[in-house]
C-alpha cells in the first residue's frame, strides 16, 4: 500500500509540474499480440499512462506508469510499472523509443520490486496512436512479452 501511495504522489507532482511546463499526456490500453512467441502474455485490463515533454524538435522525455496483468505459465501476476524514457520522432507520425524503471508487484506473493525495460515503435495520427512494445520485467526470473498499446493523447 505504501508503494501505491508513493506512486500516486509522484503522479500528482508530475501533473502539477506538467501544467506549468506544457507537457502532453497519453492514456492507453495494453493488449498482448496474438502471435506472442514468449511464455508470458498480457491480459485484458492492462493500462498505460504516459506523460511527455519535448526536449527538442524530434526528442521527447517520457514518464510511464500503468497496471499490467501478466500470465506466465498459467500464473497470473499484476504489476505497476514506473518507467522513464525517451522518444524520437522520425516523422510527424512515426516514432520509436525506450523506457526503463521499476515494476512494483501488487501483492507480496507476486515477488519483489524489480527492474523493467520497454523499447517500442509507434504510429500516431491525430490523437490516436498505436505502439508495438517489448515488455521485460525482472532480471533474475524475467517475464517478457510483446504487446500492442492503443492510446489517446489528451
Amino acid at each position: 500500500m505504501k508503494k501505491f501511495i508513493l506512486i500516486l504522489v509522484a503522479c500528482a507532482a508530475t501533473t502539477a509540474y506538467a501544467q506549468k511546463e506544457k507537457m502532453s499526456y497519453k492514456v492507453g490500453i495494453v493488449t498482448g499480440l496474438p502471435a506472442n512467441v514468449t511464455s508470458t502474455s498480457i491480459n485484458a485490463g492492462s493500462t498505460l499512462l504516459e506523460t511527455s515533454r519535448k526536449v527538442s524538435k524530434r526528442i521527447s522525455a517520457t514518464a510511464n506508469a500503468g497496471y499490467i496483468r501478466l500470465t506466465s505459465e498459467e500464473t497470473p501476476i499484476s504489476q505497476i510499472p514506473v518507467f522513464l524514457g525517451a522518444r524520437y520522432s522520425v516523422t510527424d507520425k512515426l516514432y520509436f523509443g525506450a523506457s526503463a524503471g521499476i515494476t512494483v508487484p501488487t501483492k507480496k506473493e507476486y515477488g519483489k520490486t524489480q527492474l523493467g525495460y520497454s523499447p517500442y515503435v509507434g504510429y500516431q495520427n491525430g490523437h490516436i496512436s498505436v505502439d508495438a512494445r517489448y515488455y521485460l520485467s525482472g532480471l533474475n526470473t524475467p517475464l517478457s512479452t510483446v504487446a500492442l498499446v492503443f492510446s489517446y493523447s489528451l
